[in-house]
């Protein structure tokens, strides 16, 4: 006759090996046949957002309006792919739970790590999804503004040599007075920390742009060609340090964006994270 509590130890030794042994391979595979493919589904659509990024109107000067419309439209469709792809799949990644004793199993361990490696990869894409999505609004506005800065004073009759100085400095004025409206649309504009420096720089340049113009106005209205030839070199100078600021603001983007540094960032956690998924 057996003995039950050697029934019974047996059972618990049996229950033990499956909650030690094979319960551990099978969540650790199972973990890896879900997170694997969620993981390269969302990098393939993080790699094209960032190809974006490397458009004409985030990289050049020299743009048209039509092909920076064109450029953000395309942007903003990879970014919403994006962000649907990682909302499908988010959970895929992160959903490991980790269980008591089972550390001890080598491939659960390397799940363990891959686990909190997706999780690290995770965060960081969400973060770069939001910052993604503040550029791109900033880069949207501004070039919808940039468009009125380019169209300004077009509606006023040009300058003739026959104006009168008076006729001259109301055409100026009404110039200027569109310009200041534009002024503060630039200024309602919130800009991310990366754009944050050169689109102050544009906006201050801006003002003392409109500032000289009206010094202008008034030294044509009142006859002084000597102080209107000096202000007019003035605005010349000030045009050329606006265009200057411009090219540099490019420069800088494309150098210090947070979305450029998250997605070098990414690359390297790709990596990671793919090492990590071999060794399950």
């Amino acid at each position: 006759m057996s003995n039950p509590r050697l029934i019974v130890g047996g059972a618990v030794i049996v229950l033990l090996l499956c909650y030690l042994v094979i319960a551990p391979l099978v969540l650790a595979g199972t973990y890896k046949d879900k997170a694997l493919p969620a993981q390269n589904k969302i990098a393939e659509k993080v790699t094209v957002l960032g190809e974006q990024y490397k458009r004409p109107v985030f990289t050049k000067v020299d743009t048209t309006a039509a092909a920076d419309k064109a450029d953000l439209e395309a942007t903003r469709k990879a970014l919403n792919e994006t962000r649907d792809q990682f909302n499908q799949q988010k959970g895929d990644l992160t959903g490991f739970v980790k269980l008591p004793l089972m550390g001890v199993n080598g491939k659960y361990a390397e799940a363990i790590t891959a686990s909190k490696d997706a999780k690290e990869w995770t965060t960081k894409t969400e973060q770069l999804l939001t910052s993604a999505d503040a550029d791109l609004a900033y880069f949207e506005k501004s070039t919808t503004l940039n468009a009125k800065f380019e169209n300004l004073g077009q509606s006023l009759n040009p300058v003739s040599e026959n104006d009168s100085p008076e006729a001259i400095a109301q055409k100026l004025d009404q110039f200027t007075a569109e310009l200041d409206t534009a002024l503060t649309e630039a200024k309602q504009i919130q800009p991310t920390e990366s754009l944050k420096k050169s689109h102050e720089t544009q906006v201050s340049l801006v003002e003392k742009f409109s500032t000289q113009l009206k010094q202008f106005s008034a030294a044509v209205r009142a006859g002084n060609a000597d102080q209107a030839e000096a202000i007019s070199v003035q605005l010349d100078a000030t045009a050329t340090e606006g265009q200057n600021a411009t090219n540099q603001a490019i420069i800088d983007y494309a150098r210090d964006s947070t979305v450029n540094k998250l997605i070098a960032e990414l690359s390297v956690l790709d990596r990671k994270l793919e090492d990590g998924f071999k060794r399950l």
